[in-house]
This record gives structure tokens, C-alpha cells and sequence, in this order.
């Protein structure tokens, strides 16, 4: 029998680590601090890394061309552990019970971790290549391999098990994405602008991201508290026995489900030529679009796609509900291919760049924004069918295709970058300036089909994929049937059976009576530490309280 991580009565029963979410339904703060600004935090170091690692290596670091070359291998020989750390993050998260849920306490562990190898990343040693080529792969199979499959896999999760109401969590979905997009934009707008006055200093490097990983870690502390998983809460309170599902029987139950193999090809596709335009961002702003490190170009080119992700915030939720999921995904599709072939048919415009990238980020938002809301309508048609949930299994593969791809791309960027011949800046030994060299036809080449060219294709190819995968249609009768299985399992094992709505409304009023008790046990002890009539400062509360409701 496989075994089950428990700790219903361990460490995540104490008070301290509770969820600060009691409410049935999603509401703000859960959607703000848990959706919203968590996952930007999780998200912000490896935006950083998507668009500047790269840099980092090839321009302030100085490595020798042998050196170069080991960083085109490297990465794609460590695609292997980083696939494996995701692979086994996910079994574990999916084995693990706990009264916070099985994988919001990876939030938690994953946000320090995350934290810390951010810094390591960084705190690279100078002067012998040889130690400094280890640490760049030690540090780097640390963060990719443990720390970010980590929180990915957790992350991922978060949506599936919020809730099953289909509206509130394509909302969640959203704002997920909206967060994914906000962190990539930060390394595409504040980045640009303040790297230039690092003037590829190492030191100042590190200081700068110690400050970023803090944040993050911040950030990803308030995302475990203001996240609730409400599915796997059903089955811990309905007291239902779960079936202990071999590896063997979960893959066979999602490869052979009619959706999951495309969704996840689509997933795959759609993650590649968005990691290869990160990747190819500075170089294409600093050669083709503008100048070397000129604090405008990249800046303003982050803005051009940034205002379509933001002003997608108005119309992509209401949209999905309107035409649904995929039909949304699959026109916004459309618009994103055609905006890559006016962008492409001139790279060197700023005129035909900026509208092809306009049309391009307003058409890829759906994808951006919901394709966690479909990834959940796809497990529970998985669940259905099965009577199982295979959400670790699932999520780990889409941990995998995120991470590895990184590693992939990095790999694949930096063979084409040494095959073409390019030239790395150097530094005025009189001046103490960045002196950057003009690159060859092949150089640029690159550059822009790995900024523009390789996305036009892969849209289209998303787009194909997408159009088979009409799970939504059978949503209604999936969540009837799980809710008849369980309904079905509790008055097997002799327990009584309360509809779902009342039963969330019983634990909500449980929770808030919970809530007022441990209030009034606070302000009763702090009035009697600071001397404090107790009967004034609850009057104060009530008047405050009364006045807010007003």
C-alpha cells in the first residue's frame, strides 16, 4: 500500500498556521492577497531570471567561450534532475493530508527555499572559472530542480482545489495569470530601467536581487494564508476513505482521457515560444529594436505589452463566460498569430513592432489568463470518469513542462547565440563603460526569430490543438456525478449526508463563531497585560464594527 503524508493533527493544526480564509465562497482578500499578490511574489525571481540570467551570464560575468559553451549544455543536461525534482514534488504533494490541505504547506516551505537559492544564484565567487561554472550549477539545480518545482506544483494546484463553482474559479484562474503576467512584466519594464545602472557591477547584482527575494518571500507567506482548498477539505470532512491510487493507474486514467493529452501539448507548445521570446528580449531590444542597455527600448517595449494584458483584465473573465473557455483561448489565438506576422514582416520598425505586439499580448491573454480554469475542468472530467483525482500527477507534469523548458530554452538560445557568433560587451579599461559590439546578420537572425518568429508558428499550432477540446460541455454532468460518488460513500460508511451549500454554510458559521472567540480571548488578554477595561475596548470594537458596515 502506497503511503500517505498525514498531519491532520501535526504541526498545521496549530492556530499560527491556520488559514485566514472562513468564508465558503471566494471573496476579495482571498482573490487579492492569495491569487493576486502571492503568486507574484512566487513568480517575480524567475521572471527576473527568465530575462536576465542569460545576461547576467554572458555580459557581467566575462566567461571565457569554453565557458559559453558549457552553459548551452548544462542547462539542457539539467532539464533531466529538474523534470525528476518536479516529478517527485508532485507525488508527494499528492500524497500529503493535512487540515491546510495537501498543498498549500509547500507554499510555505517553498516560498523560503525559493528565497534563498534566489540569492545563491548571485553570490557567485570570482576569479577561478572552473568554481565559478559549479556554483552557477549547483546554485541553478537548486532553484529549478527543488525550489520552484516546489512552489510551481503547489501553485498550480491552488485553482483545482479552491472550488468547484466554474465561475469563481476561472475568476481565480485570471488573476493567477494576471499575477504570471504582472512578475514577466516587471522583468520586462523595471528591469530595463534600472539595470543600466548596475553598469554590470556583481556586487550591486546581488544586493538588488537579496531585495527581491525577500519580497518574494513576503509575498508567497501572505499567499499560504490567504488561500483556502476547499475540494480537498471535502473529502477530509465528509470523512471519506480515499483509495490510494498506484502512479500506474492515475497515467493510464490521463492518457487515455480524450483532453488531457492535447491540453497538455497545447501547454507545452504555448510555454515554449513564450520562454524563447523572454529569453531573447534584452538581446532583441538591445541589437535590433534599439541601443545597448539604453534604459528606453526594453521599457517601452514591457509597457506595449503590458497595457493588452492589463486592459484583457475587463473583458477576459466575462468573456469565458459568455463564450466559454476554449472558445475564448481559441480566437484570442488568432489575433495573436496575425500580430506576430505584422511584427515579423518588419523587426527592425518600431511602427509594425509595436502594433504586431499589441495585437499579439491582447490575443494571448485568454491563454494566459484561464488555461488553469481548463486544466481544472479537464481533472474533474478525469475524476468522473475514474472516480479518482489525479491532481499531483498532473500538476507535476505541468511543473515539468515549466521548468524543464527553461532549462530547454536556455540551452537551445545559447547554441544558436555561439553558433552565430556573438559578441559579448566588454568593459573600458580607461572609461570603466559598457562597450558593446554591433552583431552579425546571423546574430541578429536570432534574435528575432526567437522573439517574434518562433511565436507565430507555435500560435497556430495552439490554435489547431485547442479547437477538439470542448470539456466544458460535460462540466455540468462531471460535477454530478463526483457529487453523487461522494454523496454515495458517506451513507456507505453509515455517516449523514448535507448538500454541499449547507454544508459550507455550517463550517463558515463554525469558523466565524471560532474567529469572534479567539478575538475576544486576544483583546481580553491584551487589556489585562496593558490594564485596559476590556468592556471599553469591545465597546470601541462593536461602535467601529457597526460603522464599517454602515
Amino acid at each position: 500500500m502506497e503511503k500517505t503524508i498525514s498531519n491532520k493533527k501535526g504541526l498545521f493544526s496549530s492556530p499560527f498556521l491556520k488559514t485566514r480564509i472562513t468564508s465558503a465562497n471566494v471573496k476579495f482578500k482571498e482573490i487579492a492577497l492569495g491569487y493576486l499578490l502571492g503568486p507574484f511574489g512566487g513568480m517575480l525571481t524567475s521572471s527576473i531570471f527568465v530575462t536576465y540570467l542569460n545576461t547576467y551570464w554572458t555580459d557581467v560575468l566575462h566567461l571565457s567561450e569554453s565557458a559559453m559553451e558549457f552553459l548551452s549544455i548544462f542547462p539542457l543536461l539539467s532539464a533531466i534532475l529538474i523534470a525528476i525534482g518536479n516529478f517527485v514534488v508532485g507525488f508527494i504533494v499528492d500524497r500529503t493530508r493535512t487540515s491546510q490541505g495537501k498543498a498549500r504547506p509547500y507554499i510555505l516551505l517553498a516560498g523560503a527555499l525559493i528565497a534563498i537559492s534566489s540569492v545563491l544564484m548571485f553570490l557567485i565567487p570570482s576569479g577561478n572559472q572552473t568554481l565559478m561554472l559549479a556554483w552557477i550549477a549547483v546554485s541553478y539545480i537548486i532553484y529549478y530542480s527543488v525550489a520552484y518545482p516546489l512552489y510551481s506544483v503547489a501553485n498550480n494546484l491552488m485553482v483545482p482545489l479552491s472550488t468547484r463553482n466554474e465561475k469563481q474559479r476561472s475568476l481565480l484562474s485570471s488573476v493567477n495569470g494576471i499575477a504570471g503576467t504582472a512578475a514577466m512584466s516587471f522583468g520586462s519594464i523595471v528591469m530595463p530601467i534600472v539595470v543600466p545602472f548596475f553598469n554590470n557591477d556583481k556586487t550591486v547584482w546581488l544586493i538588488y536581487m537579496s531585495v527581491m527575494a525577500a519580497v518574494s518571500l513576503i509575498f508567497v507567506t501572505l499567499q499560504y494564508y490567504f488561500t483556502r482548498e476547499r475540494i480537498t477539505e471535502e473529502s477530509i470532512n465528509l470523512n471519506i476513505k480515499e483509495e490510494k491510487v498506484s502512479l500506474l493507474k492515475q497515467t493510464k486514467a490521463l492518457i487515455t482521457n480524450k483532453y488531457w493529452g492535447l491540453v497538455m501539448l497545447f501547454f507545452f507548445i504555448f510555454q515554449f515560444v513564450g520562454t524563447m521570446q523572454n529569453f531573447s528580449m534584452a538581446y532583441y531590444c538591445n541589437y535590433i529594436l534599439g541601443s545597448y542597455q539604453d534604459g528606453f527600448t526594453q521599457s517601452v517595449l514591457g509597457m506595449v505589452t503590458g497595457i493588452p494584458f492589463a486592459a484583457a483584465v475587463l473583458f477576459v473573465w466575462p468573456l469565458t463566460n459568455k463564450i466559454g473557455i476554449k472558445n475564448s483561448i481559441l480566437y484570442g489565438l488568432i489575433v495573436s498569430a496575425a500580430g506576430c506576422l505584422v511584427a515579423f514582416i518588419n523587426p527592425y520598425s518600431w511602427v509594425t513592432v509595436v502594433i504586431g505586439l499589441f495585437l499579439k499580448c491582447l490575443g494571448a491573454a485568454p491563454a494566459s489568463y484561464v488555461i488553469y480554469a481548463l486544466i481544472a475542468d479537464v481533472l474533474d472530467n478525469v475524476e468522473a470518469q475514474n472516480g479518482f483525482r489525479c491532481d499531483g500527477l498532473s500538476v507535476s507534469v505541468v511543473g515539468i513542462i515549466m521548468s524543464v523548458l527553461q532549462s530547454i530554452c536556455q540551452g537551445i538560445f545559447n547554441g544558436m547565440l555561439n553558433a552565430a557568433g556573438y559578441l559579448a560587451p566588454t568593459i573600458d579599461p580607461v572609461t570603466g563603460n559598457v562597450v558593446a559590439y554591433t552583431q552579425n546578420s546571423a546574430t541578429n537572425n536570432v534574435f528575432i526569430w526567437c522573439y517574434i518568429g518562433f511565436m507565430m508558428i507555435g500560435y497556430v499550432v495552439c490554435a489547431l490543438l485547442i479547437i477538439p477540446v470542448d470539456v466544458e460541455k460535460h462540466t455540468e454532468n462531471d460535477h454530478k456525478i463526483i457529487l453523487e460518488r461522494q454523496k454515495a460513500a458517506v451513507l456507505a460508511a453509515g455517516g449523514e449526508w448535507i448538500e454541499p451549500a449547507e454544508r459550507m454554510r455550517i463550517e463558515q458559521e463554525k469558523a466565524e463563531i471560532e474567529a469572534e472567540e479567539n478575538r475576544i480571548a486576544e483583546l481580553k488578554a491584551y487589556c489585562e497585560k496593558k490594564g485596559l477595561s476590556f468592556e471599553e475596548q469591545e465597546a470601541k470594537y462593536q461602535a467601529k464594527k457597526n460603522k464599517n458596515k454602515k
